[in-house]
């Protein structure tokens, strides 16, 4: 069964990416029709979002994690996992259970493929739902992932959701949430001029801050594996906030410190 198939450049009042809130009508005629998963790609098909069995959105930083799970574990691959470093701490923990190396990078497909090109990377994805696997093309392909999912499904004999409670008892649950922000040309040259080069707080929303990277934006990284980011866009007036922590509630508070810090 196919939905929002038409070829219509306004894509039916949809945001173009396979995210939430875009993904709606995906996660409704999964459950409706009964069926074991859900996959959304985007217009050119190189990003990917998923839906289990009960209508739960799969997001791209768990579908990574697990497809980073299938190929070393069920195909016997290997070599370096590469994501950004908006990256979820349940890749990491996959990471170092397999005993893969994972290399971060800036935000971009361009500096995945930038690793790709010196070599020895079995998977690069980032978590927006672009990753590609370098042995099949050095490029974002969300159907592979697509594909890789049902492989997965049917090898290991579990649904999409017991795939994911699967890794979640071998790595533990995270959530992440990521908010766009607007702001006024005055607010951004405050940011980029003060936040961006000295924002250092010692917590966040009770969470010690433990390392600081400013890379691209600028990234706490607290207690617990949770960690905050604040990223600017570069061709807009928009601040970038992203959060992830063990609980929903702990993600909005981290989320409200970072709107409150965008706007101090």
């Amino acid at each position: 069964c196919e939905i929002n198939n038409a070829a219509d450049p306004t894509f039916d009042g949809l945001h173009p990416e396979p995210i939430e809130p875009w993904v709606n009508r995906c996660m409704e005629k999964v459950v409706e029709l009964g069926y074991d998963a859900g996959f959304i790609n985007d217009g050119d098909a190189d990003r990917i979002g998923a839906v289990d069995e009960h209508g739960n959105f799969v997001n791209p930083h768990r579908i990574i994690t697990l497809v980073t799970s299938h190929l070393a574990e069920d195909k016997g691959l290997r070599g370096r996992v590469v994501s950004t470093v908006t990256a979820s701490a349940m890749l990491q923990r996959m990471c170092d259970r397999l005993g893969l190396e994972l290399t971060s990078t800036p935000v971009g497909f361009k500096w995945i493929y930038a690793e790709m090109e010196k070599g020895d990377v079995m998977l690069g994805g980032e978590e927006s739902g672009g990753i590609g696997i370098p042995d099949h093309v050095m490029e974002r392909d969300g159907l592979l992932m697509a594909l890789l999912l049902c492989e997965t499904m049917a090898e290991r004999h579990m649904t999409l959701g017991q795939l994911v409670d699967d890794m979640f008892s071998k790595v533990g649950s995270m959530e992440f949430e990521r908010r766009g922000l607007s702001i006024t040309d005055e607010q951004m040259a405050n940011f980029r001029t003060h936040v961006l080069t000295e924002y250092a707080p010692e917590e966040v929303a009770g969470k010690r801050v433990v390392a600081i990277d400013r890379r691209d934006g600028v990234k706490l990284c607290l207690e617990g594996d949770a960690w905050l980011m604040l990223r600017p866009s570069g061709t807009e007036p928009l601040v970038r906030i992203y959060a992830e922590a063990e609980t929903a509630d702990e993600v909005q508070a981290l989320l409200a410190c970072g709107e409150a810090a965008v706007l101090a």
